[in-house]
Parts: C-alpha cells; sequence; structure tokens
C-alpha cells in the first residue's frame, strides 16, 4: 500500500496472491491489471500459470525444465542449447505463448494441460493426471 500512496512507477509483488482465497486472489488480480492498464510497471511472482494467462502478460520463466533437447519453435526467446549442466533455464514471453503443456509439464514435474477456452477467451491450465 505504500508503494501505491507513493505512486512508485514500477511495482514489484513477491507471490502477492499467496494464501488467500480465490475471490480475495480475483481482487488482487484486478488490481495488477488495472495498475498495469494505467501505465504502471508492475512485475509478481507466482506459482499459478493460471494468473499470468489471465493477464495476458509477459512472462519469465525459470526453472530447471528438463526439456527435451529442443524446445519448441513456438516459445519465443528460449535457448534451446543450453548446457545441460545448466542448473536452470529462463524462459521469456507472452504467457500463451510460453506457458505451453509440454513446458509447464516438464517445468511442474506434473502431467499438466493447457487448454483455450472460447467462453474465457483465454487459455487455462488443469492437471490432467496424478500420475508422473
Amino acid at each position: 500500500s505504500r508503494t501505491l500512496v507513493q505512486d512508485a512507477p514500477l511495482i514489484v509483488l513477491d507471490e502477492p496472491t499467496s494464501a488467500l482465497d480465490v475471490a480475495n486472489q480475483a481482487k488482487v488480480l484486478r488490481k495488477i491489471r488495472q495498475l498495469r492498464d494505467a501505465g504502471y510497471g508492475v512485475i509478481f511472482t507466482t506459482h499459478n500459470p493460471d494468473h499470468a494467462l489471465m493477464l495476458d502478460a509477459t512472462v519469465a520463466l525459470l526453472g530447471s525444465h528438463d526439456m527435451p533437447d529442443t524446445v519448441p519453435d513456438t516459445v519465443p526467446n528460449t535457448a534451446p542449447q543450453v548446457s545441460a549442466d545448466a542448473p536452470a533455464q529462463l524462459l521469456t514471453g507472452r504467457a500463451s505463448e510460453v506457458l505451453t503443456s509440454e513446458v509447464l509439464s516438464c517445468t511442474f514435474n506434473t502431467d499438466l494441460t493447457v487448454t483455450y477456452s472460447p467462453e474465457l477467451g483465454r487459455s487455462s491450465v488443469h492437471m490432467t493426471s496424478l500420475d508422473i
């Protein structure tokens, strides 16, 4: 709240929706969208890829993605020639381009599916199996 009062041009939020119920997560995400649309720079961390998809955000996904030898050509700004010894990869781009089923499944080491919903007008992430 101090950042908002001081009218800072860049706002950094660390897990702003952590431990919030769904209604309060929505309030926080609406506020982030309002700030972004008003011209503020907003950087936030999240473990919920749906939040980035809801905001149609530019993302930087850092992780040990354990990707196959090549990253799909549709993922922008990636480094498919990363050494096997590299501790992590940084994938950047639009949430809808970076947060694919393959990338998220590898990153989180669980079976996830990203599906587009015409009713929502966006993609969302679903756990498709409890098996690894």
